[in-house]
C-alpha cells in the first residue's frame, strides 16, 4: 500500500535538490531564480500540509486575499482565519474517499522576482493509495511583504 509521505518524501527531496525527473517538476530554464526556488517550495509545503490535514499550516502556505476559481464559483478569502474556518479535511476525505494528493507535475509559466505562476496537475488518492481523479490547475505565487504563498488557485478539481 503507497504511503503519501513516501511520495512527499521523494517530491520534497527532488525540488529541493533540483534534480527533477520531467514527469514530476520542471521548468523551461536552465537555472532557476530565486523567486521560483522559494515558490517552489511554498508548493511543496501547500501540498505537504494539505495531506497532513494541518488548515492552519495549510492556511498559511497562502497570501491574502486568497482567490479559488472552481466548481463554477470565485471565492475570495481575506485571511487565514477565513481558510481554517470555511476548510474540514476529515469531511472532505469523508465525502470524496480521499486519503491524500500528489504533484504530478509543476511547470513554471511565468516568473519574476516577485511572482511565479505554476501549471500543476495533481492527483487525489485513497487510502489504498488507488487514483480517484486527476486535475489541471493554474496556481499563483506571491511574494507580498518577505512571505511567498499562493494568491490564487483556478482549478477543475471541485
Amino acid at each position: 500500500m503507497p504511503d503519501y509521505r513516501t511520495h512527499l518524501l521523494g517530491l520534497a527531496t527532488l525540488l529541493l535538490y533540483g534534480s527533477l525527473a520531467p514527469a514530476c517538476l520542471t521548468s523551461s530554464a536552465q537555472s532557476e531564480s530565486d523567486a521560483v526556488n522559494e515558490a517552489r517550495e511554498v508548493m511543496v509545503d501547500f501540498m505537504t500540509t494539505f495531506n497532513a490535514r494541518d488548515e492552519v499550516a495549510w492556511a498559511e502556505t497562502f497570501n491574502y486575499p486568497h482567490i479559488r476559481i472552481a466548481g463554477g464559483q470565485v471565492r475570495i478569502a481575506e485571511s487565514i482565519d477565513a481558510i481554517v474556518q470555511e476548510m474540514d479535511f476529515d469531511r472532505f476525505a469523508e465525502m470524496t474517499g480521499w486519503h491524500y494528493s500528489a504533484w504530478d507535475s509543476v511547470d513554471v509559466v511565468h516568473a519574476g522576482d516577485d511572482k511565479v505562476h505554476f501549471a500543476v496537475e495533481f492527483t487525489r488518492f485513497d487510502e489504498a493509495g488507488q487514483s480517484l481523479q486527476t486535475y489541471q490547475s493554474l496556481y499563483v505565487v506571491t511574494n507580498l511583504d518577505g512571505h511567498w504563498g499562493i494568491q490564487s488557485r483556478s482549478s477543475f478539481a471541485p
